[in-house]
């Protein structure tokens, strides 16, 4: 663990790989607002179908 703790510090992709995981975090934020508005619009469209 110390020898991870060193390289971390001396290597700068630690803040690259921070960066990444904001964007697949973003990505996932995105894709289940994505799934929800869907979802809602699939409701919609069913609920006008049955009337």
């Amino acid at each position: 663990m110390n020898k991870e703790g060193g390289e971390s510090q001396k290597d700068p992709q630690k803040k690259k790989r921070s960066i990444a995981a904001e964007n697949v975090y973003f990505f996932i934020i995105m894709f289940l607002i994505g799934l929800l508005f869907v979802f809602l619009i699939f409701s919609v469209i069913s609920k006008k179908s049955y009337m």
